[in-house]
């Protein structure tokens, strides 16, 4: 079984992703923009890794916190930092409000 802890700083690495395709399609709109051109960045296989990461970040929060939940209702002991869940939960909110408002 997977370890907790290894998919939290999974996922923390995935809301880092999310802040970096935000930032990454901000700066690709202002470059559409400015140069009027159909090809934003470019192939860059890096800022597609992390748009996929950071995309996904949400379905993956969602996850990890529905099994966070879980395993209190339970009563289950988790080996996860109490920083990663806020981290986590504070990002979900703010994915939610990013993709649906």
């Amino acid at each position: 079984m997977i370890k907790m802890r290894v998919v939290s700083k999974f996922i923390f690495i995935c809301n880092a992703c999310f802040v970096g395709a935000v930032c990454l399609r901000y700066l690709a709109f202002n470059k559409i923009n400015l140069t009027k051109s159909n090809e934003a960045l470019g192939f860059n296989p890096l800022g597609s890794s992390m748009v996929v990461l950071g995309y996904a970040a949400v379905l993956m929060n969602f996850l990890f916190l529905l099994t966070f939940i879980l395993y209190k209702t339970f009563k289950k002991n988790l080996d996860v930092s109490s920083w990663l869940m806020l981290t986590s939960f504070l990002f979900f909110i703010v994915q939610i409000i990013y993709f649906f408002f």
